[in-house]
């Protein structure tokens, strides 16, 4: 994959490798990442720094500068940030499917979260959906349909280390 996009900055233009960057890497690491985006951040770390080697080739950066300050400069989500968006995405398809508490209160838009008593339950998707889903506003909750781009203006809003130890605990803090 270095190679390919090493060959592309020869020939595309920086839109059009960003659309190659879509296409090539973002798919892939957002298919299935609802399967295996909760696991350890040290096994994580890989993966990682393989998304951000890509971006510095694709925008043409030295080895050693800072991967996390160029995927903020470019708009681009980090590998964590894409698994909070596959998160958000998922539980707004299958909120029709959760329950909300029916007393009348400030937190009865909330849906339930379950409980999970093992440390690897707390990594599950249907253990984090529901509780970052709380977290969002009400104007992204309260819509017919969710797009990406809504997503990613939130989530870029919200720190890249705030969304990795909600990831990591299942609280922001």
């Amino acid at each position: 994959m270095f190679y390919s996009f090493k060959q592309l900055n020869n020939i595309l233009n920086e839109k059009q490798i960003q659309i190659a960057y879509y296409g090539l890497v973002n798919s892939v690491l957002g298919y299935g990442i609802l399967a295996w985006g909760g696991i350890l951040k040290t096994h994580l770390n890989n993966l990682e720094r393989v998304h951000k080697r890509i971006v510095k080739i694709m925008f043409k950066k030295d080895l050693y500068y800072s991967g996390n300050q160029l995927l903020q400069e470019k708009n681009i989500l980090n590998v964590r940030q894409i698994y909070a968006q596959q998160l958000i995405k998922w539980q707004f398809k299958n909120e029709k499917y959760t329950k909300t508490h029916a007393y009348n209160t400030k937190g009865s838009i909330n849906i339930t979260t379950k409980k999970a008593t093992k440390t690897i339950g707390t990594k599950s998707h249907t253990y984090l959906a529901p509780r970052l889903y709380n977290f969002l506003p009400i104007s992204l909750t309260n819509t017919k349909y969710i797009t990406n781009k809504k997503i990613k203006v939130w989530l870029f809003k919200q720190s890249p280390h705030k969304i990795e130890n909600f990831i990591e605990n299942g609280t922001f803090s």
